[in-house]
């Protein structure tokens, strides 16, 4: 059970992964709150990438909980 209810906080980030503006600070998914079609390669790269730290992170809290 706690495996359950633990990984409804997987639906959510950490925090806004970086890479999401270009150098002069305008957004590279304009016009999207979320990730779409029409959203470029770099802009799910960098919400993959942040959700790769999120779940190792979690998975290392996990275990280190359990005693594993």
């Amino acid at each position: 059970m706690h495996f359950i209810h633990s990984s409804y906080s997987l639906h959510w980030l950490s925090q806004v992964p970086r890479g999401l503006v270009t150098e002069e600070g305008l957004p590279l998914n304009k016009g999207n709150i979320y990730i779409g079609k029409t959203s470029p390669k770099s802009v799910h790269d960098a919400y993959l990438d942040q959700f790769e730290r999120d779940f190792t992170n979690f998975l290392s809290a996990r275990a280190d909980e359990i005693g594993v």
